[in-house]
């Protein structure tokens, strides 16, 4: 019986032994944005996204070279700010006479949009920056 009682008293010091120590715990997954996204939160803080906002791309206005005929001589013209559209100028001397001339400016390139007075008083070209947006997806666990 005394044997009995040892191995039932150390059966219940195996048992009780395994319950001091911790449990194991499972790691919870979160998430996080890819490299070079910014982590946003909704207004009322119950979902968020990674986005990424590209600067707008802006150019000076471009101004034609304007070729005189009985001169057989092309006359450099530069951008003037103007109320409006701005206008490309350009001075010449014929015979110590001053001669001026205004043109339109040539047309923004390809993407590029005509902006006037964009950032200060000067009309630009600007192409438009975008915005990704996408679901955060590497995962972390902790």
């Amino acid at each position: 019986m005394k044997k009995m009682y040892q191995s039932i008293l150390l059966a219940m010091m195996i048992i009780s032994s395994y319950s001091l120590l911790p449990a194991t715990a499972q790691a919870a997954t979160y998430f996080k944005c890819p490299p070079g996204f910014n982590w946003q939160l909704n207004g009322n803080r119950s979902a968020v996204r990674c986005s990424r906002s590209t600067q707008a791309v802006v150019q000076k206005i471009r101004c034609p070279n304007v070729r005189i005929p009985v001169l057989k001589r092309s006359i450099g013209t530069f951008p003037t700010a103007k109320s409006g559209k701005d206008k490309c100028k350009g001075t010449f001397k014929i015979a110590g006479v001053s001669q001026t001339t205004e043109h339109e400016p040539l047309r923004c390139p390809s993407g590029f949009q005509y902006r006037r007075n964009y950032s200060g008083n000067s009309d630009k070209c600007v192409k438009p920056g975008t915005t990704s947006v996408v679901a955060p997806t590497l995962r972390i666990n902790q």
